[in-house]
């Protein structure tokens, strides 16, 4: 039988958008990697898997010899938010594999989990906001941060709440997360 109040409630939700096609050439020909060319492939890269979102400028470093293994950051600047994009050399003639160090956090998809998982496990129906920091749907999340969404609702006991607390914490770049509602 629940209490009258909503406890803690914990769960894990995937909600993460990964960079696509992660491997790519970006060499001329020269001594080094060609800067522009890796930006501009990880800019068109980051806009097929956040088209809603206009705003985005990625920098890298200038002057990457090229070397296997050589390993360097660059910075995929999303609206308002810096997602980070580790570039590693997979050869000595400019191919490159990039990986995020953040989580790329979906908020549409996100909120719809944390619904679905509070009606699931104290019944109701809920609605959850969750703050982009941003003009956008996304979040960038960085490894065991945490954020505040706020859900309203009413639970299959009928008890109501109005922008109920939940702090929602990044678990891994692919996305998961924990959540608890804050009573």
């Amino acid at each position: 039988m629940m209490n009258k109040k909503l406890g803690y409630v914990l769960t894990t939700a995937a909600a993460s958008v990964m960079l696509a096609g992660c491997s790519g050439s970006v060499s001329v020909g020269g001594s080094g990697i060609d800067q522009q060319k890796l930006q501009d492939e990880i800019t068109a890269n980051v806009k097929s898997v956040v088209p809603s979102v206009q705003d985005v400028a990625v920098t890298c470093p200038s002057d990457i010899a090229l070397a296997k293994g050589t390993s360097f950051n660059c910075t995929a600047a999303i609206g308002d938010q810096d997602l980070t994009v580790k570039v590693t050399q997979t050869d000595d003639e400019g191919n490159v594999e990039y990986t995020q160090d953040q989580a790329l956090l979906d908020l549409d998809k996100l909120q719809r989990e944390l619904n679905a998982g509070l009606a699931k496990q104290v019944g109701g129906s809920w609605t959850t906001t969750c703050d982009s920091l941003g003009s956008n749907r996304y979040r960038v999340g960085a490894l065991g941060s945490d954020f505040k969404c706020y859900t309203t609702g009413k639970s299959a006991e009928g008890v109501s709440r109005e922008d109920l607390p939940v702090v929602v914490t990044v678990k891994d770049v692919d996305g998961n997360v924990s959540w608890r509602a804050q009573d």
